[in-house]
């Protein structure tokens, strides 16, 4: 191990910057004799060897060059000792990949062909993220009285680009961490002590941001600066990439202001916005600041909602009651609800005083929408709204869409579905309100591909097609759909330690494609990756 010379923490002997404050980390060099007369004979050698391969090449430059280049090819594949079953072809931009366990327990990679593109290795591993980063784990057992799971990063080509090193790697295949590439990882110092868990961030390069200093670090966009802990104290502060104080640590938590329809960052004049919390002895407070830390919005409310819609913050104020501000702190919606939405669908949301719901706009204006105990949002149209813990939907015009209530209900942007626990039956319905199905015990929506529905009969999955039909029986214990709708993976016969034994792979129309052979054991969901840098 390489012990850092900045802050002593130690590191593995390949890291040239350390994981915890990034300092540059020595270069251990073999000290050898400097030898003169082998030197020259080495010199003399590589001399011979070059001209052997100028009179080669003259000898056969005018053969077929591409027969010797494949023969290279082939011979630089066999010197490299690589899996027999890696091929490069099946590492190639663009295939689709899944995680899977073979029979000795070991976790790597498959494409739709059934062919490892990545070999079983690892304990876990999870799927591929858009940027072709798959987070992939292994047991250990160092310097602990029992066994725990460490994390890395591995790349399209197999290749460990973050040593298994760390507790945990956010693993969130619908994108990275957040829209501006960086994920959450977090380190437990060797022996694994949980009261000095330190949480940090890394960017899709591979660039880790983590201090001992610090209990948690996390990125305010793609600013440069940082949210950070201080581990000491437990209060929070804004940072620079250098790990320098430009918003002392005096608050009890700041969060960032999210853009809810994007997953964007708010910003205002050019600068991200926050919300700076305080925990007094009296009570607590809240305020608006920039990334830089300069007060926004007073401390004028008890707390102030980090989901942004239509340039309207949610605040509460020290009665208990709810309105909206601007991002520049103007009351645009009156403290008088009991509850109210975000406006993260459109310029109306719902608010709710007295056990009634109102549809209410930006500006504060509302109309009567029905009786009601408890309301949620669905999208700009729909809302979900409970009476005496019996749910149904209603639009904005009051027009109740199911038939009967349900326990929750699920919506995309072609289906809506209720599911009742209790009764075990539910209902898929056009966004419309005409009924489509109502054949099976539960129906799951995919907001990535609306047209296809998971559904469960009381013992088995299966899938509904784009027309309600059923393209897939259910007959599996798991299915699942890839993210832009090309396969269906379906495993089912699970083995005494609960493992999928069989997998059957369907494309988005029901057809059958392939049974995985013996061996290969559960499989996850098929995403298309790109060679990742």
């Amino acid at each position: 191990m390489k012990k850092c010379p900045k802050c002593g923490k130690e590191n593995i002997d390949e890291a040239k910057f350390c994981t915890w404050c990034r300092a540059e980390l020595p270069v251990i060099l073999e000290k050898k004799k400097n030898d003169p007369g082998r030197i020259i004979a080495i010199v003399i050698l590589i001399l011979a060897i070059c001209a052997c391969l100028a009179g080669v090449f003259m000898l056969f430059k005018d053969k077929n060059s591409g027969n010797d280049q494949g023969e290279a090819i082939a011979q630089k594949e066999e010197n490299r000792q690589v899996d027999k079953d890696i091929s490069a072809e099946k590492k190639s931009s663009g295939v689709y990949v899944a995680p899977f366990m073979n029979n000795e327990g070991k976790w790597g990679y498959i494409n739709t062909d059934g062919d490892v593109v990545i070999e079983c290795k690892y304990d876990s591993a999870y799927e591929f993220d858009q940027d072709g980063y798959a987070v992939v784990g292994m047991q250990t057992d160092s310097d602990a009285s029992e066994y725990y799971t460490i994390y890395g990063l591995v790349n399209t080509e197999g290749e460990e680009i973050i040593p298994l090193d760390y507790s945990y790697i956010n693993s969130s295949i619908g994108s990275t961490c957040d829209n501006y590439g960086y994920r959450t990882i977090t380190r437990l110092p060797y022996p694994f002590d949980y009261d000095e868990k330190y949480l940090g961030v890394m960017d899709k390069n591979g660039n880790i941001m983590m201090s001992p200093e610090y209990s948690s670090i996390y990125n305010i966009g793609d600013s440069g600066y940082f949210i950070a802990c201080e581990a000491e104290t437990g209060m929070y502060g804004i940072i620079d990439e250098n790990y320098e104080w430009i918003c002392e640590a005096e608050y009890s938590g700041i969060y960032k202001v999210w853009e809810d329809s994007t997953d964007n960052l708010v910003k205002v004049n050019g600068g991200y916005l926050l919300i700076a919390e305080y925990d007094f002895q009296e009570g607590h407070g809240a305020e608006i600041i920039n990334e830089y830390g300069e007060t926004i919005v007073p401390m004028e409310y008890y707390d102030i909602n980090s989901q942004c819609g239509m340039n309207r913050l949610v605040v509460e104020n020290y009665e208990g009651y709810y309105g909206a501000i601007d991002l520049e702190g103007n009351l645009e919606v009156p403290c008088q609800y009991d509850a109210l939405g975000d406006f993260s669908y459109d310029d109306e949301t719902y608010a709710m005083k007295d056990d009634a719901i109102f549809i209410v706009d930006i500006y504060g204006n509302e109309r009567f929408l029905t009786n009601a105990d408890e309301c949620w949002q669905m999208d700009s149209n729909l809302y979900a709204v409970g009476i005496n813990e019996n749910w149904n939907v209603i639009n904005s015009n009051g027009e109740y869409l199911f038939s009967e209530t349900h326990d929750n209900h699920e919506v995309n942007e072609k289906y809506i579905a209720g599911n009742n626990e209790e009764k075990k039956h539910g209902m898929l319905i056009l966004k419309s309100g005409e009924v489509v199905n109502t054949e099976y015990q539960k129906y799951m929506l995919s907001y990535t591909v609306p047209d296809i529905v998971k559904v469960y009969d009381g013992a088995n999955y299966g899938m509904l097609g784009s027309n309600g039909e059923l393209i897939v029986p259910c007959s599996y214990d798991s299915c699942e759909i890839s993210e832009d709708g090309a396969y269906i993976t379906a495993d089912r016969q699970r083995d005494e330690y609960g493992n999928y034994t069989e997998c059957t792979l369907f494309d988005s129309n029901g057809n059958k494609i392939e049974t995985f052979d013996t061996g290969i054991y559960n499989v996850g969901v098929f995403r298309k990756i790109s060679n990742a840098a």
